[in-house]
This record gives C-alpha cells, structure tokens and sequence, in this order.
C-alpha cells in the first residue's frame, strides 16, 4: 500500500482488506487516468462503479441561486432550505445575516487557515448571558469533499436553536424534546 502513495490517489487505505498473503484490495475513487497509471505499473483495477455522472447530478441538487443574501431569507430559513443544499456563499451569507440580526448572540470567529479553494472558513459562537465559564459544545459540518448536507445540517440546528431561544421555546432533535429551561 505504501507504493500507491506516490501516486497520489484518493484511497481509503482505513477501508483495506487482505484478500491473500500477496493480494489487498483498498478502495478509492480515481479517475480514468489514475486507473491507467497504477495498472501500467502492474496493480489491477476493478471499477465497482462509475462516478463520472455524480457530480453532474449533484450539481442539479444545489440552489441556483443565494436564497440567504438577505437578512429575510433568514427569517425564512427552513421554506428557502429545502429548495437545495446550500452553497458555500449561501452559508457564507446565512452566518454573516445571523450574525446581523443577532448580534447579542452569534459571533463569527474567522479560522486562521483556507479551504483547498483559499475560501474563508468561520466559526460561530452562539452565547447569551453573562456567565463565560461555561462549557461549551462544538459542531462540525462539510469538513471534507463531498460530505453533501454537513453544513445545511449545522445550519438548520443553528437558526432553530436560535429562534427557539428568542421565542423561549423548546426544540425537538430526533425524536428527544428540549425544554427553553
């Protein structure tokens, strides 16, 4: 396996299995190139399936348009969220207008290092009240490639927390109810 490393390739070595004493079979996903470099070096190839279309199809998953530029389409949150995922401008303008209408509650903290695509990535701090030396909790979202829906997820989580705050109600996550107190 640690031959494979110098090409460069997106495998799953976490994900191999030793077929034989002298045969492992380590998933990933590479393209047609890829496939023709590790087999004209002597390694076999078995395509499982073709994922050249994904990215075609997912796109038509993904809104047109940035439902979110607005500090309404906040306020509208869960109608607009369901027209498809978000992208990284819509998140981008979601976390910016919380931050705008809530600003006694959401902190945007800008992490240090870019994305691959030298994007800024933010943190968001959601407190209320005086009291600092709480605990905190931490949650993550669209962290890695093609990991669709993490921040759509991280999102909707947000603004229903915040709005059931503001209201001073509670809110229910898979199946578990949790009271304003």
């Amino acid at each position: 396996m640690r031959a494979l490393d110098k090409f460069d390739l997106d495998l799953k070595y976490r994900a191999a299995q030793q077929l034989a004493t002298d045969r492992l079979m380590v998933p990933g996903i590479l393209t047609d190139e890829q496939i023709q470099q590790v087999e004209a070096v002597g390694y076999t190839v078995e395509a499982v399936s073709d994922l050249s279309q994904v990215a075609v199809e997912r796109a038509q998953e993904v809104s047109r348009v940035n439902r979110f530029s607005e500090a309404r389409g906040i306020s509208a949150f869960e109608e607009r969220a369901v027209m498809g995922y978000m992208t990284a401008e819509e998140v981008e303008s979601a976390l910016i207008n919380l931050q705008i209408l809530h600003p006694d509650l959401v902190t945007l903290i800008e992490l240090p290092h870019h994305t691959w695509e030298n994007r800024i990535s933010h943190a968001v701090r959601v407190r209320a009240g005086k009291n600092e030396n709480r605990i905190g909790v931490l949650f993550t979202g669209s962290m890695h490639a093609r990991e669709w829906g993490g921040s759509d997820i991280c999102m909707s989580f947000l603004v229903n927390f915040i709005n059931a705050y503001r209201a001073n109600k509670g809110v229910t996550f898979g199946g578990k109810i949790f009271t304003a107190a």
